[in-house]
């Protein structure tokens, strides 16, 4: 459960090259935004002050592929 302003993602994968942190709505799987994610790093921070209360899902992808995925709650 999130009610910050930012959100610190870290999930069990270590990226080798470009990755992305998806962040979807859980309800509807849709893209809601994505970050980059440094390499060597296993996530990144999420600005949550534009998204509403719900559940989300956060997928870590590289070169097409999921290497992580995890849900979070936001309640403001």
């Amino acid at each position: 459960l999130v009610s910050e302003d930012n959100i610190n993602v870290k999930l069990n994968a270590q990226v080798q090259g470009e990755a992305q942190m998806v962040l979807s709505s859980s309800t509807n799987n849709i893209p809601v935004s994505s970050y980059a994610v440094p390499e060597g790093e296993s996530g990144c921070t999420i600005p949550a002050s534009g998204l509403s209360s719900g559940v989300y899902q956060v997928t870590l992808k590289s070169e097409g592929k999921t290497l992580d995925s995890r849900k979070i709650s936001i309640r403001k």
